[in-house]
């Protein structure tokens, strides 16, 4: 019994000892250890500094968003169309365009509406009800639209077929036709009502441009010129180069006007297609990018080969037209029919996605 009480004595005195001497170890910071700084550290850091911004625009991160749905109480039918086509490609840059032309449009119809959109840039969620359900656009309120654009669903496939074939987006091609329409009905609008609307079919010029796509003659014989060209700055490289070619026993003039002139528009379209693949091709060799400035290339498409001249701050503008008692030019047409969303179903936004 002795020796247990001894024992049990020398084990309580070392609990104590160690006890004590653990107080003291903390008290005086023995036990700290050194710090280590986390690999990822830099990581943690910047994902902080963007959550902390968040809160900016917590109750609407994302502004386009924002500002579609803001647009939406002055232009319901419009907003639908950019948000249909912001949910396809994902385009913020496309949106801001499409938003862009109804803005202006709403400007010239004596709405101010960008200040209410600004609200999107600093946090806010403007509200409004539901705007109409009719476009902003006047050329596409008219009846004459409709004959337009059942007119031009007709052609989808082949418009598909020539994209494919000069690498152009579909819709581009198209911009160039629906201006050149409108031009050809305000300026020929009788002619035009009694032949060509109650077929549902396009306007086919035949004396100054021809086919459906205006294109004049020595237009034409430019482009055939440039793919074979290959120290012009409009040369698309090898595998365009036979695209217009003519056989060896044609007659190279009544040839060139009947392939463009014919009922299947396919030449009509090409050659336009091709047109707009080359002053691309001309501004990016100078160092310029307009392949998504469809208002530059309408203008471009509108004065020709010999106006095209590169530079950073290029102009919108051409022929200038008058549709439901409003002046357009050549490439403002061209602006508010590419980003307007209109048959964006036949014609997607493709080289935004």
């Amino acid at each position: 019994m002795k020796k247990i009480g001894i024992g049990f004595g020398i084990v309580m005195a070392l609990v104590l000892i160690v006890q004590t001497a653990g107080f003291f170890a903390v008290k005086w910071k023995w036990t700290n250890v050194a710090g280590a700084v986390d690999l990822h550290n830099d990581a943690f850091r910047q994902v902080a500094r963007r959550v902390k911004e968040i809160p900016v625009q917590k109750k609407q991160i994302d502004v386009v968003q924002c500002k579609i749905d803001a647009l939406g109480s002055h232009a319901r039918y419009n907003t639908e169309m950019i948000g249909n086509a912001y949910r396809q490609t994902d385009s913020k840059a496309l949106a801001e365009f499409m938003i862009e032309a109804v803005v202006l449009r709403l400007e010239d119809e004596g709405k101010p509406i960008r200040s209410i959109l600004a609200q999107c840039e600093s946090g806010g969620m403007p509200h409004g009800a539901a705007g109409d359900l009719e476009t902003v656009f006047p050329w596409m309120q008219t009846e004459d639209w409709v004959v337009f654009r059942d007119a031009i669903v007709k052609d989808e496939l082949i418009i598909e077929r020539v994209a494919r074939e000069a690498d152009v987006e579909p819709r581009l091609i198209v911009t160039q036709l629906v201006a050149e329409q409108l031009r050809l009905f305000n300026s020929s609008r009788e002619v035009y009502k009694r032949f060509f609307a109650p077929l549902r079919m396009l306007g086919n010029e035949t004396k100054f441009s021809w086919g459906v796509t205006g294109v004049k003659e020595e237009t034409a014989i430019r482009i055939e010129e440039n793919l074979k060209n290959r120290q012009s700055s409009f040369w698309l490289g090898e595998q365009y180069e036979h695209l217009l070619d003519f056989d060896s026993d044609e007659d190279v003039e009544e040839a060139r006007f009947k392939r463009i002139t014919a009922k299947d528009h396919y030449y009509a379209y090409l050659y336009a297609a091709l047109y707009v693949r080359q002053v691309t091709r001309q501004w990016e060799v100078a160092g310029y990018d307009i392949s998504h400035r469809p208002d530059i290339l309408a203008t471009l498409y509108n004065i020709g080969f010999d106006r095209s001249k590169p530079k950073p701050d290029p102009a919108v503008g051409g022929a200038m037209i008058t549709i439901v008692d409003r002046k357009y030019s050549f490439g403002s047409i061209g602006y508010e029919f590419y980003f307007s969303g209109e048959l964006m179903d036949q014609f997607p936004y493709t080289m935004w996605q």
